[in-house]
């Protein structure tokens, strides 16, 4: 196997996953590296990217041994190095499966079970956190059982309603501002899995990206969201990248208690009135700005498959760079179009460049997309 720094390959098992773009943006900054991809979706848009070097299908399977013994036909077939997964549940499979695993491979470094459902779980955290110490929002978890005794409950308002399960993207997030709304918004919904009720804190978002090896963070970035979609609580759509020595010693306080292996996102707040960084959750996977960091200077996927193989590397330093994303680019025009004419901030601060470099995937998503749309318009008319 080898173990040049420049020159191995790697399988990515769970290629269904949206990040997986992303994943190879970042990967595709580096010269000499093999990506395999393996899905259970035989139609996506970057089996067509000129990334990578080979595309499998197998179709879906609720057996995770199913899923381990096709994993390894890839291994053996194409010699993989460094076996990585991107995605949740990927990620705790091979967790839980590891043992099945060819050992001609290297599976990268996984935080134990009980750390992944920590985290996962948003009440969990919330309990984990105060336990130790460590700086988050007042949060309370509300299992189904105790809904019809929501009138009873006492919290302050006004507040975040989420699920507890980690879904990510802020969806299910929504603001309560007092008992009544709270009663109203149980009975519209009827849930049927625990809430999580967590302080509404006045503040600004930040974020500190993270790979960490049995607790001790190896690289990281922070950034500080700057622009957004009109959907409440979705992801940014451009941010900044700072130094924050408050959100550092917080996330290398919490990836300890955690004993955290690979990489992890962690969304926290700035609170105004205390003059505190808080935590508000942590997501256990790569999430939707690791070719930002790539571009301000930290390559999580490549340094994680570095780690992987025993390669030791200084914590990178990065830029504090501005960044938009492709969505983020098209509300910047719309608002200023004098942004079209800036090409040395759209090819170093946006991902236009790995879509000029990469065209076919985007192509092929815009017309899915369009196709879908117009289906959607014509059963409509139709109905």
């Amino acid at each position: 196997m080898r173990r040049d720094e420049h020159q191995f390959s790697v399988l990515i098992p769970d290629g269904e996953s949206k990040y997986l773009m992303l994943v190879l943006n970042c990967l595709s900054l580096i010269k000499g590296i093999k990506v395999h991809i393996m899905s259970n979706e035989k139609y996506i848009a970057m089996r067509y990217s000129n990334g990578i070097s080979s595309f499998s299908y197998y179709p879906i399977t609720t057996d995770d041994s199913v899923w381990i013994s096709n994993i390894n036909k890839e291994l053996d077939k194409y010699k993989i190095d460094v076996l990585m997964p991107i995605f949740n549940k990927g990620i705790m499979a091979l967790n839980l499966n590891k043992n099945l695993l060819s050992n001609e491979c290297t599976l990268v470094a996984l935080s134990p079970l009980a750390s992944l459902n920590t985290t996962l779980n948003k009440w969990s955290l919330a309990k984990h956190m105060k336990h130790h110490l460590i700086a988050g929002p007042n949060s309370i978890g509300l299992k189904p059982s105790e809904f019809k005794q929501i009138d009873q409950f006492n919290f302050q308002f006004p507040c975040l309603i989420k699920p507890a399960v980690n879904t990510g993207g802020g969806e299910g997030i929504q603001k309560i501002n007092s008992k009544e709304e709270l009663i109203q918004y149980i009975k519209t919904n009827n849930p049927v899995n625990t809430l999580l009720l967590q302080e509404y804190i006045n503040g600004f978002d930040l974020g500190c990206n993270v790979l960490c090896s049995q607790g001790q963070i190896l690289a990281y970035t922070i950034q500080k969201g700057n622009l957004y979609t009109n959907i409440p609580y979705s992801p940014q759509i451009g941010l900044q990248f700072i130094k924050e020595d408050k959100a550092l010693e917080l996330a290398k306080k919490v990836m300890k208690s955690l004993n955290w292996s690979g990489v992890a996102n962690i969304d926290m707040i700035y609170d105004r009135e205390r003059d505190l960084v808080q935590i508000l959750e942590i997501n256990p996977r790569f999430w939707l700005t690791i070719d930002a960091s790539a571009i301000a200077g930290v390559n999580f996927p490549y340094l994680y498959c570095l780690n992987a193989l025993g390669v030791n590397f200084k914590v990178p330093a990065y830029s504090e760079l501005k960044y938009l994303n492709l969505k983020g680019l098209v509300k910047s025009v719309r608002k200023d179009p004098r942004l079209l004419f800036n090409f040395k901030f759209i090819w170093n601060n946006t991902p236009f460049k790995f879509a000029i470099k990469d065209p076919i995937p985007m192509i092929y998503h815009f017309i899915w997309r369009t196709k879908n749309i117009l289906l959607r318009k014509i059963g409509k008319l139709r109905g």
